[in-house]
C-alpha cells in the first residue's frame, strides 16, 4: 500500500469513529403481556425482546424477534416518537388492544411476522381484571 492510500484510509477510519452511534430505541414494557418490545420507526412493527417466562406472553408462544403488525385484525399505524405527540401509533394501539382485551374475555389476538414462518395468528390470554375489587373503596 502506498502511502497517499494509507493517509485516505487512516482519515476514513478517524472520520468514522467521531461519527455518533445510531440512536437505540429503549426498551417498552408489554404490559400484562409480560417481556419487552423496541419499536420500529416509521414502521407499523413492535418487535418482542424479550418475554418472562410464564407469562402470558411466554405461554402464548410469542418469541423474541417477533413482529407485531396488528391486533383485532386491524394493522397498527406507524409509530411516532416525536416528543411532542409522544407514542403515538403501534405502541399506542397495542396498549389499548390490551386494555380492551383485559376489559371484555381476556384474549388478546395479535397477528405477528415471524422469521422463516411468515404471518402468524397468536390469541394471547391476559386474564380479566375487569372492575375494582371488594375492598374498594375501603370499608365499603
Amino acid at each position: 500500500m502506498n502511502k497517499p492510500k494509507l493517509h485516505y484510509f487512516i482519515i476514513s477510519i478517524l472520520c468514522l469513529s467521531m461519527l455518533p452511534a445510531p440512536a437505540q430505541t429503549p426498551d417498552i414494557p408489554l404490559g400484562s403481556i409480560g417481556g419487552t418490545c423496541e419499536l420500529l420507526p416509521d414502521t407499523g412493527f413492535i418487535c418482542i425482546k424479550s418475554l418472562i417466562a410464564n407469562a402470558p406472553g411466554d405461554r402464548s408462544s410469542l418469541q423474541p424477534g417477533d413482529l407485531i403488525k396488528a391486533a383485532y385484525g386491524f394493522s397498527f399505524e406507524s409509530t411516532s416518537t416525536d416528543k411532542k405527540n409522544g407514542y403515538q401509533g403501534a405502541i399506542h394501539q397495542l396498549a389499548m388492544a390490551i386494555d380492551l382485551a383485559e376489559g371484555s374475555d381476556g384474549v388478546l389476538p395479535l397477528t405477528v411476522i415471524r422469521s422463516g414462518t411468515g404471518s402468524v395468528n397468536i390469541n394471547i390470554q391476559l386474564g380479566t381484571p375487569g372492575a375494582l375489587g371488594p375492598l374498594w373503596p375501603i370499608g365499603s
